[in-house]
This record gives C-alpha cells, structure tokens and sequence, in this order.
C-alpha cells in the first residue's frame, strides 16, 4: 500500500509541464509574431522555457498545489495558484530578464497564460481525477493497546479508510473470511496477538492469495503514518530492521557532509543581509546581545553550543531551563516574527561549518531535557546515531512542542528519518522546511 496517490499526482504534473510549455510558447508567438511582427524561430527559446517551465514547478510545489486535499478545494485551490503564479513572475522576472533572454512583456504575458490555463486544466483534472483518490479499505485484526494506538492515528491518515477494528480473541477464521470477503478489503492489518492463532494464520494466507494485501502492525504503521511506534517495538525489531541512517553508505560518508558544507556556505552567502537586518532588529527593541548560545546534545551525545539570534528576553531562564510555550511572555515581538519564519536560526549555517550539525536531522535538543526524556520515553538515545539537523523530518511533519509528550510524539518520526534516510528523502524535508518558512507554520 501506497500512502499517496502517485498515478493522480502524475497526471496533475504532466498537465501542469504541457500547460507551461504551450504558455511559453504561445507568449513567445504572440509577443514577437503577433505584435512586433519580426517571427524569430522557436528554438532560439528552448533554454528560456525549460528554465522558467521548472521556476513554475517549483513555485507550485511551494504553494502545496500537488496535494490532493488542495486540488479537491476550488477556493483553497484558486488562492494557491495566485500566489504561485505571482512568485513564479517574480522569479522569472529577476533570473530570466537578468540574463536578457527575452523581454520583460513576454514574461507578462506567459504568467497571464499560465493563470487562464491552469485554472482550466486543474478544474477539468477535478473531474478527471473525482474518483482517483479512494481511500484503500482495511480492517485492523488484533487486540491490546498497539491496536488502538494504530486505529486512533488513521483519522490522520485519509489515504485509508479504516473499515473495522477485529478482536481476534473469539473470531474463528471462518469468520474472517467472512469479514473480508463482505466488506471488500483492501488490505488487512495483522497486530502481534494473532501469531499465536495458527487457524487465522491459515485463512490470512487464503485472503493473501485472494490479492488482499496483508501487513503486521509496526511496518503499517510506518507507511500510513510516516512514524515509528517507539512503543509498540523492542530491541529484537530493531535489530533485524534496516537502518539506513546509520549504514556505512558513500551517502553517509562523504556526500552528506559535502552537500551540508555546500549548503550552509550558500545560506551564509545569501543570508547575510536577512541576518544584519534580524540583527538590528533584535538590537533596537530590547537590551542584551543579539547572539544567544546555548549548550545541545549532538552526534554520540557529544555537547556542543549552539547559536541563534536571542527571541526572548534577556535573563529569560534565570529560574533554570524550561520549555517554550504556546504565548510566552519572555518572546520579544521581534522575536516572535523571526522565530514564525524561522530567522532565529540562521546562525547555525555556522554551526553545520564547524560539523556540529547537519542541514537535516532530529532538532538537537538541551542536555537537562535529554536526561529527562531519556528516562521516561524508549529508545530516545538512538536519535543521537546521527548528527542532529537544522530542519528534519519531524519539524516538517509535527508542530512545535513542549512536553514528553510531545518530545515522544516527534522522536517516532525522527526513527523513521533514520530508518529511512536517504537523498530523495533529505530533498523532501528541505523542500517542505522552504515552504513551512515562506508560510510561517510548524514553529513558534
């Protein structure tokens, strides 16, 4: 089972690329054909179109217009393409007409094109698409608590339709064949009590041959959810599963740290007057250093500092460390608007320099709290197996917390960045992470 809808999205992108390209070159007819009157061959555009068509692309993944909650919502759906057609203008506008490929009228006009053609095409793929995106149907078999962990997380995840919940204590496997049959199933979700039932053992295989797909409990969970049930595991699953975060991988070794040292060396560059303006800011409106260090447990529990513009008062943990809260009264109003798009962190561009840290990763987090968590949730230590990351999987995923909680909440994600990591997957969560501090969501 899939968690997203790939054949939908697919067809939403090509629509998208042969919108973009049929705009690019219709302003261009238009533009120099029609109006100037001196027709200039199509091919002199080719690195034109192909350039701007992936600044679109980009934008439009930016705005979230590849989810298909969005595609489904006309207003929600209309709103986005607006901002993601003037974002695309923009940048068109700025790297295009920099270069002196065309003029500025014919980025005028493909951005009008791109607005009338997208809304057309992205209505008529509603109708196309109205019936693409069924949930699968399945039924959860088992008992205990790991099984109702699992059925509460499937409101949160639509892409399955949770059917009914079995309780394999009294049901025969006559009775499971029943089940699936009559209800139509997609997939059936077998939890641990039912290894020791040799006789729905039997009819399982059955419905497998059937061409209903069965899955245990921990790897569904993994794939519907995007998160590791820290609870619901032990040592031996551990073990015997991959963890590709921690393989001796050319990935790991060596091109991690290039892209990070890239990467940070890009953010200082391009951040640096953001960075002077967050300065001044943070200078005029209260007293104390603009810069605020503070001690993180990184890599194999190695203490680092850590830096970022001060969001608070000054002396704001005289009393001893203490999470942030929803409204904290020691956050300045300067620092409330850097902290919601997240400017309070640019400085640990230095950090990934110095190879305390990396672009992506679990959030390191203070040494007082990590004894705490390390006591009261399993197998917390393991998020230090890599070095911890500007952004990461659960930062994309989780809103901002400040509880055990919470911290557990967002360790099940980031073991399944460990699990799972990879160089898509790094892409992934840099690409969300620009979308959450364009939208200021995610942090506070």
């Amino acid at each position: 089972m899939k968690r997203v809808n790939i054949r939908a999205k697919s067809i939403l992108l090509l629509g998208d690329i042969a919108v973009l390209v049929a705009s690019g070159v219709l302003a261009v007819l238009f533009r120099y054909h029609l109006i100037a009157g001196h027709p200039r061959s199509l091919w002199e555009f080719v690195p034109h179109i192909s350039l701007t068509t992936t600044i679109y692309l980009f934008c439009f993944y930016l705005a979230d217009l590849y989810s298909l909650d969005v595609q489904r919502k006309r207003d929600e759906l209309l709103l986005r393409m607006l901002a993601a057609v003037a974002g695309a203008a923009l940048l068109t506008l700025l790297v295009i007409a920099g270069l002196g490929w065309v003029r500025r009228s014919v980025l005028l006009i493909r951005a009008l094109l791109v607005l009338l053609l997208i809304y057309c095409w992205r209505n008529l793929a509603r109708r196309l698409l109205r019936g693409a995106a069924v949930s699968k149907r399945i039924a959860i078999l088992g008992s205990g608590e790991a099984v109702n962990a699992l059925a509460r997380s499937m409101e949160k995840a639509p892409q399955f339709e949770l059917v009914e919940l079995l309780d394999d204590k009294n049901l025969t496997g006559e009775q499971l064949k029943s089940r699936v049959k009559n209800q139509n199933l997609d997939g059936l979700v077998v939890g641990d009590s039912v290894r020791h039932r040799p006789a729905l053992l039997s009819t399982m295989l059955e419905c497998k041959l059937m061409g209903v797909e069965v899955l245990n409990l921990v790897d569904f969970f993994e794939a519907a959810t995007g998160r590791l049930p820290i609870f619901h595991i032990d040592d031996a699953w551990i073990v015997f599963s991959p963890f590709h975060g921690t393989t001796n991988s050319l990935y790991n070794r060596r091109l991690v740290r290039l892209i990070d040292i890239c990467g940070a060396a890009l953010g200082l560059i391009v951040g640096a007057i953001p960075m002077a303006l967050v300065a001044i800011a943070v200078k005029l409106e209260s007293r104390g250093p603009v810069l605020y260090s503070q001690k993180r447990v990184g890599l194999n529990e190695r203490v680092f500092e850590l830096y970022k513009f001060r969001s608070m008062v000054q002396d704001a943990e005289r009393d001893g460390a203490t999470w942030a809260r929803e409204g904290d009264s020691r956050v300045t109003k300067v620092g409330a608007v850097i902290r919601s798009f997240r400017l309070d962190e640019m400085p640990q561009f230095w950090n990934i320099l110095k190879g305390d840290m990396s672009l992506v990763g679990p959030r390191p987090e203070r040494p007082e709290f990590v004894e705490l968590l390390k006591e009261q949730i399993p197998y917390y230590s393991l998020r230090h197996v890599v070095r911890p990351g500007l952004t990461g999987w659960a930062q994309v995923n989780y809103p901002y917390g400040a509880s055990v909680e919470d911290a557990a909440e967002k360790l099940q994600y980031d073991l399944f960045y460990i699990k799972n990591r990879s160089f898509l997957l790094d892409a992934n969560i840099l690409l969300r992470t620009i979308r959450v501090v364009l939208f200021a969501i995610g942090s506070r």
